[in-house]
């Protein structure tokens, strides 16, 4: 299986991980109510490209180092156990075997992460881990008031839309995104006072 949508399903939870969809690319789950990334979510899907989680009722992104929006850590991986492909490639080559991520990092490979429509406050701080993310789309997202450095280390990304969204304060380091070509911040309260 490599795609799978479930858009608009009135899915209120996800079943818990790890899901066995290790050929899975394209998970489509907005325009549902989900709440919460259930414990495990990233486990089974090494090889997810695109994730579409918009227009739940998200306020903070668990299992893969969420920050709720009172700042409190939930279930976390963090950085350091994040495994780099150059790890993978060194570990096999010493085993002789082919390696497979550790079970509970998050996918390495993702290109576009849409969480448009959710009440999250705050990015998580896993989102640096995804070195080929290429769109980030966090439009509507009201309680969202800042795009801050966690955004620097996603060195692939070409565009960032946050139309619409509550950001008040953007981080001048997202100059250091030399690959970014779109950033969208329509109807944002930047100037606000």
């Amino acid at each position: 299986l490599r795609v799978l949508h479930v858009r608009g399903a009135a899915l209120v939870e996800l079943p818990p991980g790890p899901w066995d969809l290790p050929e899975l690319e394209d998970l489509d789950l907005a325009r549902n109510s989900i709440s919460e990334l259930p414990p495990g979510f990233w486990r089974g899907m090494p090889a997810l490209r695109r994730l579409d989680l918009g227009f739940n009722r998200l306020r903070s992104l668990h299992d893969g180092s969420a920050v709720a929006a009172d700042g409190a850590r939930s279930r976390s991986v963090s950085p350091e156990r994040v495994v780099s492909r150059h790890s993978l490639r060194s570990a096999s080559r010493r085993s002789g075997r082919s390696a497979t991520p550790a079970p509970d990092v998050v996918p390495w490979y993702l290109q576009r992460l849409v969480l448009s429509g959710n009440p999250v406050a705050r990015l998580p701080r896993w989102i640096r881990s995804f070195r080929t993310l290429r769109e980030l789309e966090l439009t509507d997202c009201p309680n969202l008031e800042r795009l801050d450095d966690t955004l620097v280390q996603c060195t692939a990304l070409l565009s960032l839309r946050a139309d619409r969204s509550g950001v008040r304060f953007v981080t001048p380091r997202l100059a250091e995104l030399v690959r970014l070509q779109t950033l969208s911040l329509t109807g944002c309260p930047l100037f606000e006072h």
